[in-house]
């Protein structure tokens, strides 16, 4: 957690506290559609979660390229004793590569409650765009309407939640059942779940929606609040595409790039502590990075995702360079055997930058994109601290796209920030360079 930001931490203190002592019902979806997620999903088939009342009877149906409509049979629901609201994980197959569907929701009698539209992936496109966002506080209403219709307006193909999607860990402890609340108020109230038109979503945390504010192996209910994850963000094997890794990790392997996301929570040891990841997560990453090392063929890149900083020295905020100096080392150890471009990418500091990793530390001149906030209490203007390694920043709620040419040997990145008003506050152009 930021620590610059206690100064501005009552308001939104109280906010969620009040939320708390409210009952569940109060929390319950505020607009007359559904709260949708389109989870994990490749060229031929999608996990999509929908956020429903528990006592509805619904049917889901998908239009086929014929514009004939198919029944959903593989729904899988997940739900809790003490809640009204369940999550129902669809799961559809066999579906065409660069398709265009829609979904439909309707009532047992056919009663159309919702219509959206959902896509496949296209592994064979030369031009690639990812939206990354993360610290995603529901307090901030009407405010978030708008920067989520400018993200979806981007047209991403992919988006990557990055840590704090859901603002959890208000007090110590947040029990399963806290947690599963908070997920459920998130969900039915953020833009993003009701767009018309769905974006695969692909995820990991940080602390807030861990459940414990800096949070790490010691927390109690780790594994509760990993089921809830798992509820809420639909990430089932696709043998080929995505494979879990340790805990809430995760590796996306699509148009030649090694999406690995890092959890760096279940694992972590208190600061100056031996890992932030654990030693078995540490080694999982070790072989999918040497799984693709190739010094003649770069055409791979590896993104190694983290809620947390990795190169923060310079900052307030957690991160594995000042907290986990050790861990840090074999990190760099390990990256100077590794020939594939790597970058990182990471959220939780509630501003934007790209941090400029010389070849001081492995054999690359690479990037750490950071993306925060999406949504939620920021630096006032102009109190971004200095950083000498950073090429852009930007200290109020934006997001960040990255776009590029999977199919170009180490393709140049464009990068960018844009805030709610739909200002982009930040360019930039890099490419890695090998040593």
């Amino acid at each position: 957690m930021n620590l610059l930001l206690s100064s501005f931490s009552l308001s939104i203190l109280i906010f969620f506290i009040s939320i708390f002592s409210t009952k569940e019902a109060l929390a319950l979806p505020l607009m007359n559609e559904f709260a949708i997620l389109q989870g994990a999903t490749s060229q031929t088939e999608t996990q999509i979660a929908v956020l429903r009342y528990r006592e509805s009877s619904l049917n889901y149906f998908y239009s086929s390229e014929n514009n004939k409509k198919v029944k959903i049979n593989t729904v899988i629901t997940k739900s809790r004793v003490f809640s009204n609201w369940v999550i129902d994980h669809l799961y559809i197959k066999k579906l065409s590569s660069n398709s265009n569907y829609s979904l439909f929701i309707e009532t047992v009698s056919g009663i159309r409650l919702d219509t959206r539209e959902f896509s496949t992936l296209n592994l064979n496109k030369q031009s690639m765009k990812i939206a990354i966002a993360s610290c995603m506080s529901d307090a901030f209403l009407l405010h978030q309407k708008r920067i989520w219709t400018n993200l979806v307006n981007e047209k991403p193909d992919l988006i990557f939640f990055v840590g704090d999607n859901v603002y959890a860990s208000i007090q110590d402890p947040v029990t399963p059942d806290q947690i599963w609340n908070r997920y459920v108020q998130t969900r039915s109230l953020l833009e993003i779940f009701y767009s018309k038109k769905l974006i695969p979503i692909f995820a990991t945390w940080d602390d807030h929606d861990f459940g414990q504010n800096d949070g790490d192996k010691t927390y109690k209910y780790v594994k509760d609040a990993k089921v809830i994850f798992e509820d809420f963000f639909p990430r089932d094997v696709i043998p080929g595409l995505l494979e879990k890794g340790e805990g809430v990790g995760q590796l996306l392997t699509l148009n030649n790039q090694n999406f690995i996301f890092m959890d760096d929570r279940t694992f972590r040891d208190k600061p100056q502590g031996k890992s932030m990841w654990g030693m078995n997560q540490e080694e999982w990453l070790k072989n999918v990075l040497l799984k693709s090392n190739n010094k003649e063929k770069n055409i791979f890149k590896n993104w190694i995702i983290n809620g947390s900083q990795i190169f923060g020295k310079y900052g307030p905020s957690e991160s594995l360079e000042k907290d986990f100096p050790q861990h840090f080392n074999r990190l760099n150890l390990l990256l100077k055997s590794i020939y594939t471009p790597t970058l990182f990418i990471s959220g939780d500091i509630h501003a934007s930058e790209l941090i400029y990793i010389s070849n001081d530390f492995f054999n690359q001149k690479t990037i750490e994109i950071t993306s925060s906030s999406m949504h939620s209490i920021h630096h006032p203007k102009g109190s971004l601290l200095s950083n000498p390694r950073r090429l852009a920043g930007y200290d109020g709620d934006n997001f960040v796209l990255i776009e590029f040419d999977p199919q170009l040997n180490n393709s140049p990145l464009q990068i960018k920030s844009i805030n709610s008003f739909n200002e982009v506050t930040f360019t930039s152009l890099f490419t890695i360079e090998l040593l």
